[in-house]
């Protein structure tokens, strides 16, 4: 049997728990993701073990810089993209160029709009 390596992306990795969590909620014994079968229980203890990989990956500094005369600072990945999510689902003409669902715009992207529109830039 040949042996393939699965690599995942931290936004891989968000939507694999999603379709592992639909496959639950279908009581599905396994599911499809990127091509390959997975079963529904080991996906359970594949998401246990990743997870602190995932979560430690989550450290940087961010500064927001948008205020008069202030400063925030972000030591926290997902705490800074939330703000930029939140700020995105406001700004109704940028939020359009990216199909106006702010949960289809990648990270990457989410990082680009606040350094070039929000004024938040990694320290």
């Amino acid at each position: 049997m040949d042996m393939k390596k699965i690599e995942f992306t931290e936004e891989e990795f968000n939507t694999f728990k999603k379709e592992y969590n639909k496959a639950l909620d279908n009581k599905d014994a396994s599911f499809k993701f990127k091509g390959n079968e997975y079963v529904t229980d080991f996906a359970k203890y594949l998401i246990e073990y990743l997870t602190p990989k995932f979560d430690a990956l989550d450290v940087g500094l961010w500064y927001d810089e948008g205020k008069e005369g202030s400063s925030k600072e972000y030591t926290s990945r997902k705490k800074v993209l939330s703000l930029i999510r939140g700020i995105l689902k406001s700004d109704k003409d940028l939020l359009n160029v990216y199909g106006g669902v702010v949960e289809n715009v990648t990270d990457d992207d989410l990082f680009e709009i606040a350094a070039n529109h929000y004024s938040i830039n990694e320290g």
